[in-house]
């Protein structure tokens, strides 16, 4: 059930959870996603959603249509501090326990007043994470045994961060990277720093 209004550039049409490579799997929406990544002792997720709710309708659904549903969450990777990203993260801890990694510096700007929750999301209430773990520049992370390399990409927002760690297809490994905020921003001296 989506409760949200139909907006243009926020469509919540839910996509069908599905599995990218053999650890690998996206669930979301057509406006943000979360990925899923299987390590050896549990999952590890790529941003959070927008908010508890999309937790609760979404993911958590997701993750039991993708035979998931009782893996132990380790981490959320929280890519930058846009509310589409970590919106959800303070839940998902909060129900598992888990590690919130991001940089120092979109911590901060996660909770600055100018950083604009769209009201559709906000009318829930914004949730931030106890984040647990800073990264930034080649900062490493083992979780369950999958290690992800971390690059500070700021621009997007002013501590994005960016990732690459290991996949599997049909075995075979492959390296993948994740850009952490893709939409170059308003401002010129933003976007000379993108």
């Amino acid at each position: 059930i989506i409760y949200l209004p139909s907006v243009p550039i926020v469509d919540m049409e839910t996509f069908e959870p599905c599995q990218l490579f053999d650890n690998l799997f996206f669930i979301g929406t057509k406006f943000i996603g979360t990925l899923v990544v299987k390590t050896g002792e549990g999952l590890v997720l790529i941003d959070s959603l927008n908010t508890r709710r999309d937790v609760e309708e979404i993911l958590r659904p997701g993750l039991e249509k993708l035979g998931l549903g009782q893996e132990k969450i380790l981490a959320v990777i929280v890519t930058h501090g846009h509310f589409d990203h970590f919106g959800g993260a303070a839940a998902i801890q909060e129900q598992s326990g888990c590690q919130v990694v991001m940089s120092k510096r979109d911590e901060e700007f996660m909770r600055e007043p100018d950083n604009i929750v769209l009201e559709m999301f906000a009318k829930d209430g914004v949730e931030y994470p106890q984040v647990t773990i800073h990264v930034e520049e080649g900062s490493t992370l083992d979780f369950g045994g999958t290690q992800f390399h971390f690059s500070y990409t700021p621009g997007h927002t002013p501590g994005g961060i960016s990732l690459v760690f290991p996949v599997y297809d049909h075995g075979e490994a492959h390296m993948i990277s994740i850009w952490g905020g893709i939409n170059p921003p308003a401002s010129r001296e933003g976007c000379k720093t993108y």
